[in-house]
């Protein structure tokens, strides 16, 4: 991703989304908390994030070498790289950084998929659909359900044998789930895309064209005239008697082999499974961002969708592998090769007044070049910080079955004392464990890369100051020392 292609991102997401962001930040009532976990304070971080993200970022300029003569090439190579995680991280809403994810998707995915194409006849691609509602997390459950059903029906049974479903079928794949505002409705759309590969062909078709030719050829020697929808019922492969559910009436409905499976997977959710084989004349690379592109689309968007987004969208599968892609395994990839070839960096840092890129601002030359000298210990640091992002979230854990005890996410109001002093005492408590995750994660970054990251407070290893805060500091540093 160059410049300005960045630039533009940011600018897409001042215009879609700053805005709803910022009145999210003033709705949110003091003592929110959500069943996941999610308090005011999370919220306001990862707004703030957001609207901040890939302020400072830094590119790398080295001299490319081919490998096999050692010839150092004329042209200079830029090459962009995240020495300090200058990014939210947040691709469910942030477009810069679903630009990055599809990115490192496709340098992980693209060689087997590659294979794929050679071992196989087919390449399809699937895109699955089902009724919108006006909640968020119903839709994504529905839909990532009735995905994971779906393929389900082509698993293997007792004596190496497949079930009869059209999945069966299915070798591999890789899919994405998105999210966009519908259309005239605002409700969000919930719909994922697959490529699949198969040796034989899937079938998606609504009537046996044999019989459909048969019975057209009939109507216009005999009759003289197109026969209608209805008259091709005879050639239809699966029409099945539906429930109306605005009318409450039964209406025949025709569906594919594909189709059916799909509306019986998601139990009459399913609104609509599209396959079409993937084209010749377009890259393949191409094909697979088209799946990958985005988690959500923030055109038309409202702010009870983004918000929505924001409280939502963790602990959710967006991206799935089926079959020969599942538990695909890299031992490097394309960024961390191009990590080990820095010899010089340069900074540019977002100006908010001028709304541009400042390059090599003076107080960024001396960190810069440490952080190129111990690029290293930096990969050392963000692995660490990993393991600690998987302690927290078992502390966080922990507290879920006091919350659904007492009910204090149900949304219902409670003026009971007892029960606004759980609620704060539970709030608290998360804010405490994701503050010192942060203290940790700063603390870990003194003593891995052991490099002054300046004057910004929240960049600082921190005291701990509370008995609480004293209590999960100690918990993460020894767990971590038992996991590294």
């Amino acid at each position: 991703m160059n410049t300005e292609q960045r630039e533009n991102l940011k600018n897409y997401t001042s215009s879609n989304l700053v805005h709803s962001l910022i009145e999210i930040k003033n709705e949110i009532p003091k003592d929110y908390l959500s069943n996941d976990l999610v308090t005011r304070k999370s919220i306001l971080s990862d707004a703030n994030k957001i609207m901040h993200c890939s302020e400072n970022m830094y590119i790398a300029e080295g001299l490319p070498v081919d490998t096999e003569t050692g010839v150092i090439s004329e042209k200079t190579e830029k090459r962009r790289i995240n020495l300090n995680s200058s990014t939210c991280g947040i691709f469910v809403l942030c477009p810069i950084c679903q630009r990055q994810r599809a990115d490192v998707i496709c340098r992980k995915y693209m060689p087997p998929i590659l294979e794929q194409v050679k071992v196989t006849k087919y390449q399809y691609m699937l895109t699955f659909t089902i009724r919108d509602s006006d909640n968020f997390s119903d839709n994504f459950s529905t839909l990532s359900k009735g995905v994971r059903e779906f393929f389900r029906m082509g698993q293997r049974r007792k004596g190496n044998k497949r079930s009869k479903g059209e999945a069966s079928k299915i070798v591999g794949g890789l899919g994405s789930i998105e999210v966009v505002p519908g259309r005239g409705t605002g409700k969000p759309h919930v719909h994922a895309h697959y490529i699949v590969f198969t040796n034989e062909k899937l079938n998606f078709a609504v009537y046996d064209q044999e019989k459909k030719k048969e019975i057209i050829r009939h109507f216009n020697e005999v009759k003289g005239y197109k026969p209608k929808k209805s008259d091709l019922l005879p050639a239809a492969l699966h029409p099945q008697l539906i429930e109306n559910q605005q009318t409450g009436t039964m209406e025949k409905i025709l569906f594919s082999p594909l189709s059916w499976d799909w509306f019986r997977a998601t139990k009459g959710r399913g609104l609509n499974i599209k396959c079409s084989l993937l084209k010749k004349d377009v890259p393949l690379e191409k094909q697979l961002r088209e799946v990958i592109k985005y988690a959500t689309k923030l055109n038309g968007a409202t702010t009870e969708l983004v918000k929505d987004l924001l409280i939502n969208r963790k602990k959710r599968r967006w991206l799935s592998a089926v079959g020969s892609l599942r538990n695909v395994e890299t031992e490097d990839t394309e960024e961390q090769e191009q990590f080990l070839k820095i010899e010089y960096a340069e900074s540019k840092a977002w100006d908010h007044e001028q709304k541009k890129y400042l390059i090599n601002s003076p107080e960024c030359e001396k960190y810069l070049t440490e952080l190129v000298k111990k690029r290293d210990k930096v990969k050392d640091h963000k692995i660490a910080c990993n393991k600690i992002r998987g302690l927290k979230s078992k502390a966080l854990s922990a507290l879920k079955p006091v919350v659904e005890l007492f009910g204090l996410a149900e949304g219902k109001i409670k003026l009971t004392e007892d029960y606004i002093n759980k609620k704060k005492q539970i709030i608290n408590e998360i804010d405490t464990i994701n503050k010192v995750e942060k203290y940790v994660c700063n603390h870990l970054w003194c003593k891995i890369v052991k490099i002054n990251r300046g004057k910004n407070p929240h960049l600082r290893s921190r005291k701990v100051a509370t008995p609480r805060e004293k209590f999960y500091w100690d918990y993460f540093l020894k767990e971590y020392e038992k996991i590294k």
